[in-house]
């Protein structure tokens, strides 16, 4: 690196700290990195925040120009960059900013929010909440758009608190359903839930949840707990009055509720043996095999030599499952 490239870096580090302190007392907003082009000139400089609350995409826009447009500002007011940038007055499209919305705990908000927002080059992409059984590396865009569009759509309308999530309802139902079931599962079942989350765009269509069970577990004994787990958690559902209205279906029934135990060691790592997960998704109930560690093949041909999904060990019909846990019948299907 020679002496122009430590100058200008020098001074989108000072432009980037300035600004992230900046942006954590205003808006609570946590940067978490940055970064840019800048082989020959400062073509890029990008910052990355995230923050624990919720956003629709209304609100995701508002505060991805918001933002931007500060950090726009930041950048062309610093006098000692200018003979650096490629460009003067830097663009937007040169800026970029990224958001993520992380919930407190682990909780996925619900599809139809935003979980991350990007903004660059022009453009911005909204992206889905995660689905909890999909992961963070598989989430969807929900919308993409020219930056310019965006930034009159925001400048077409009154200017909300960007810090403040206008919460439905039944978002705060929800919230507190999953809080008091998360709460009884530990205390009953000793689960200690991972992600909770769904899909509820408009109506509540389906409701999401991962646990962790600190011990092996058996087919009969992974059955027992999945059971109870999605039963108590139905029971809830559909006697709870204020969030019936919001309910696609009433009575919810077993096939809106996707649900995952995990058999983990105190360092949430799979046994070497037994059942590694057992899901309720679609009606039935899926009991998935460990794959075995092999450090050996790891080294050799490294992570991609395993597969990303557990093999199935057996599967049947919830109903099934439930009439043997309730002692309705002494039949399985193993």
């Amino acid at each position: 690196m020679n002496a122009r490239e430590c100058q200008y870096e020098q001074y989108v580090n000072e432009i980037v700290r300035s600004f992230a302190e900046e942006m954590k007392k205003e808006f609570d907003l946590n940067c978490t990195g940055d970064g840019g082009r800048m082989s020959k000139d400062v073509e890029e400089i990008e910052i990355i925040f995230k923050t624990n609350r919720q956003a629709t995409i209304v609100e995701a826009r508002e505060l991805e120009v918001l933002i931007t447009e500060k950090f726009v500002k930041a950048i062309n007011a610093h006098e000692k960059i200018k003979p650096f940038l490629r460009e003067f007055p830097f663009p937007a499209s040169r800026a970029i900013v990224s958001i993520s919305f992380d919930p407190l705990n682990n909780m996925q908000y619900p599809d139809g929010n935003v979980s991350h927002v990007f903004q660059g080059r022009g453009d911005i992409v909204y992206y889905a909440a995660t689905d909890p059984f999909v992961g963070y590396s598989n989430r969807r865009p929900l919308i993409e758009e020219p930056y310019d569009e965006a930034l009159k759509i925001v400048k077409s309308l009154p200017l909300k608190n960007p810090l403040v999530h206008e919460a439905k309802e039944h978002d705060v139902l929800i919230e507190r359903l999953y809080s008091d079931f998360a709460k009884e599962m530990r205390k009953e079942q000793k689960l200690q839930f991972c992600y909770l989350g769904g899909t509820m765009p408009n109506k509540i269509e389906e409701f999401s949840v991962k646990f962790n069970a600190y011990k092996k577990s058996t087919i009969e004994q992974a059955r027992k707990m999945e059971v109870i787990a999605v039963e108590r958690l139905l029971k809830m559902i559909n006697e709870n009055e204020k969030l019936k209205p919001y309910l696609i279906e009433y009575p919810f029934t077993a096939s809106r509720i996707k649900m995952r135990i995990s058999f983990v060691d105190k360092h949430n790592y799979s046994y070497d043996e037994g059942l590694e997960q057992v899901d309720v998704i679609g009606n039935e109930i899926c009991y998935f095999n460990t794959v075995p560690f092999d450090y050996k093949t790891y080294r050799e041909k490294g992570a991609l030599s395993f597969p990303l999904k557990p093999p199935l060990l057996a599967k049947e019909p919830y109903e099934k499952a439930r009439g043997i846990v309730e002692g309705k019948s002494s039949k399985s299907f193993f």
